[in-house]
Formats: structure tokens, sequence, C-alpha cells
């Protein structure tokens, strides 16, 4: 149990991040505006409730782990990407239009990498500015949206979801974040890389699978083998 009196959804649409060093969880309490981010200390004994996340949803950490992003919508107009800082503050919006809220990531060349609202990928500089586009989904392949990014290390390439229209139709693809060209992976609706080079896909029968993976080269070593039912 995560601990605390908040009330937890089950996770979904990314709504639980755990900072890279394993030291902290911050995750979604509650539901619609009464939403908020709570930080819990692994080995804590209690959650803290961030002030200034009212309408939190999919939180991410900075690669030092003491700055929370997350995306917020009040009264509602479309979502704004905020940051907050881990041991609570000002949210400041980094960006405060063309965000569609279907997560990102905080990557270690200072940028942070979203779901724009025209649906492809796109980053800003994690103080604020222009935003920049990077990818665009091929409605001809049947790809209307890619979700999720999580920016494998060195920040050359990203892994997305290519939205297909159904869980079952998904695929996990891989984003060159200079060119923008997208590669499909595999099967899957959410990955992420694990160290010691393996992608960790979740299926559309809610199963947790695992293939060996070259970060250099971008492509998988292995099929997709199941590790969790």
């Amino acid at each position: 149990t995560l601990g605390g009196q908040a009330p937890i959804r089950a996770i979904g649409n990314h709504r639980l991040a755990i900072s890279r060093d394993g030291r902290r969880i911050v995750y979604v309490g509650g539901t619609g505006p009464e939403a908020m981010l709570l930080v819990r200390e692994i080995g804590g004994q209690e959650p803290r409730m961030l002030p200034e996340t009212q309408g939190a949803s999919a939180p991410f950490f900075s690669p030092d782990g003491e700055s929370i992003g997350f995306f917020a919508t009040q009264g509602g107009g479309r979502p704004e990407m905020k940051v907050v800082p881990v041991q609570g503050g000002v949210a400041r919006t980094v960006v405060a239009d063309s965000v569609a809220g279907f997560g990102a990531d905080w990557a270690d060349d200072g940028n942070i990498y979203f779901t724009h609202a025209n649906l492809g990928i796109a980053k800003v500089a994690s103080g604020g500015g222009v935003v920049v586009q990077i990818s665009r989904p091929d409605t001809t392949d049947g790809v209307s949206e890619h979700d999720f990014p999580a920016v494998l290390p060195g920040s050359r390439h990203a892994l997305a979801m290519l939205w297909r229209g159904s869980i079952g139709s998904n695929q996990i693809g891989l984003i060159d974040l200079q060119s923008g060209a997208v590669t499909s992976l595999a099967s899957g609706s959410y990955a992420r890389y694990a160290a010691g080079g393996f992608l960790i896909i979740g299926d559309a029968g809610r199963n947790i699978l695992a293939a060996p993976f070259d970060t250099e080269s971008g492509t998988l070593k292995g099929a997709p083998t199941l590790m969790v039912r």
C-alpha cells in the first residue's frame, strides 16, 4: 500500500511515477478536479500532498528527482503542463497550450518530451520556451497518436505508444528525436527501458513482457517473452 487517506484509483494513463534513484514515488490521489499529487519517500511513513496540483494527471520526475512535472486541466479548458518542486512550492506553467496530456518524459538533455495537441511528439526546454514539433502520426498507416513518450539513455530516441484505435491494435514505436522518423518495434501499448538492455512492454491482455534491446541501434534483439501475467 502507498499509505495515507487519499483515495487511489487503479493505475491508468500513467498515474504513477518513480524517481530514477528509486527514492520516491509520486501518484495521483482522487479524481477529476479534486485529484492532487502525493509523494511517498521509500521507507517513509506517510505520503505528502503537494499543494497547487489540483486536477493533476500523468506525473513525471526530473532526472535528479527534485521536481515533478504533471498535466492539469482547469475549468474544462485545454490541459497545461506544469512543474512543481518535490518538496512543495509554487507550480510553474511550462506549456500553457498545445499539450494533449497523454504523457511526458524529462530527459537528460534538459528538454521535456510530450504528446502535442496535434498528437505527435514535441519538446520544450524544462524552463519553458519555444515548443518544437518532432513527430507526426502517419494516419495513412492507421496511427492517429504518439502517446506516453519515454526518452532512452543519450536522448537520441524515445519510445512511444502508437495508437491505432484500440488497445489490442497498438504498437510500441521508436522515434528518432532529430529527424522525427518512427519505427515500429513490437505490439503493445506501453513500454519502458530497463537498465541492462531490456524493453518492458505491457500488452492488451494485461501481461508484462520483456525483450532484449540495443539502445545504440534502436532494435530488438529477440522476441518479447512473458514476465508477469
